[in-house]
């Protein structure tokens, strides 16, 4: 079951340094727009299967699918909003999006009256194709450019410099650890705990 579940970060964590790269080449709408057609395959693939195998390929074309999620709306913003702002807007992405993982529990319940994990799945992979046509035809244009010319090679030169920065080794362990701590517990523990130890039913947990 952790393997099962982690598959999806390891697919997100593993994509964002070449994300990086694309999101400069070619925008967070188009990279977005492609990245979330994968979560949708992602989806029926997760849905459709029948081995563990198949499980785990499709956990990890979501966590691949949604890897741009955060990082696309942060490289939006840079164009979008004048620099003094850009604490405030990201702060709220983080706000919004971490409330998002949490209140999701509740919907997800609900649909599992009607349908079992597979039908949830496939509901998932049509909201997700939803998502990236939406984004890909509605999210306005700023009139400025959206992709860098720089070469590959500039491109890779600039991660080289990040991992050389002290300011990047002060600040990473604590993004890590805490992210790390956060998704383990409320992707794969919380929910057993509330209910082994807790001794609440399954609605209650949700």
């Amino acid at each position: 079951l952790g393997l099962l579940t982690s598959a999806n970060f390891f697919a997100f964590a593993v994509f964002q340094l070449p994300l990086g790269i694309l999101l400069d080449r070619y925008g967070s709408r188009r990279v977005e727009t492609a990245l979330l057609l994968v979560c949708a395959s992602g989806c029926v693939v997760f849905a459709m299967s029948q081995s563990l195998a198949g499980l785990i390929a499709g956990r990890a074309m979501i966590g691949l699918g949604t890897s741009a999620c955060l990082m696309a709306a942060f490289t939006a913003y840079v164009i979008w909003f004048p620099r003094p702002r850009l604490p405030l807007v990201n702060g709220c992405q983080m706000m919004v999006g971490g409330a998002g993982a949490l209140a999701g529990t509740v919907p997800i319940e609900w649909l599992l009256h009607f349908t079992d994990w597979r039908g949830v799945f496939l509901l998932l992979g049509a909201f997700s194709t939803a998502i990236a046509v939406t984004i890909f035809f509605v999210v306005p244009r700023r009139g400025v450019a959206e992709t860098s010319s720089e070469s590959l090679a500039s491109q890779f030169a600039g991660v080289g410099r990040v991992y050389r920065s002290p300011l990047f080794w002060r600040v990473a362990p604590f993004c890590v650890s805490t992210q790390g701590a956060f998704l383990a517990v409320q992707s794969l523990w919380v929910g057993p705990w509330l209910s082994d130890v807790g001794g609440f039913e399954r609605e209650a947990v949700a």
